[in-house]
């Protein structure tokens, strides 16, 4: 939830799984509509849907307008939408560095925070296929995948590997943020398919 554009009420973005995604623009009165397609997210680039899992709507390039990232399954990407300004979205998956990044993962729960303290939200993704057998019928894919970590370089997305943490592969799905330990920083806590939770410091 975010208010997109500007008019003082918090909006709502809804991602599908294979079906097109919703964008409930709030009316102020109680009462939403739906604009995903004439906001232009919907749908990815080239028109289709895709299997929508985690979103974060908050702004990723500091312009004061939120956008939205949604993670999907893989050979699909994950998906970066920026926001216009006028209440339509682009498109900046590949622009970004994100879709080149995320082609062969699969990813849930994201967040965009600033893990360095550079002023640039940085994106954490909790990753794992969504088949356990995935490996027997496409070796190049596996079902344990590491979390991911993308630093954001002004606007574009490079992978980092901040700790041993991130090479350790998990059936990753759920992921909680703030400071559990009072340390005055963020934590990151990762739930997993049949494994411990991990929480990332």
């Amino acid at each position: 939830m975010a208010g997109y554009d500007g008019d003082g009420f918090t909006d709502i973005f809804v991602a599908n799984d294979s079906a097109p995604s919703f964008l409930y623009h709030n009316n102020g009165n109680g009462t939403f509509t739906e604009v995903g397609l004439p906001a232009g997210v919907a749908y990815k680039e080239d028109g289709k849907a895709f299997a929508g899992m985690g979103i974060d709507f908050s702004d990723f390039d500091n312009d004061g307008r939120p956008d939205i990232i949604v993670t999907d399954l893989s050979n699909e990407r994950y998906h970066l939408f920026h926001y216009n300004g006028d209440g339509s979205f682009r498109d900046v998956t590949n622009s970004s560095g994100l879709g080149g990044a995320t082609f062969a993962v699969s990813g849930w729960s994201t967040h965009l925070f600033d893990y360095d303290n550079d002023g640039w939200k940085d994106l954490f993704v909790a990753q794992g296929h969504v088949m356990d057998t995935i490996e027997q019928t496409s070796p190049n894919m596996k079902y344990l995948e590491p979390p991911l970590l993308l630093k954001n370089g002004s606007g574009r997305f490079v992978r980092v590997l901040a700790g041993d943490i991130f090479q350790k592969e998990w059936a990753g799905r759920g992921a909680a943020f703030g400071d559990i330990d009072s340390h005055g920083d963020l934590d990151i806590v990762v739930s997993n398919v049949g494994q411990s939770l991990h929480p990332a410091k």
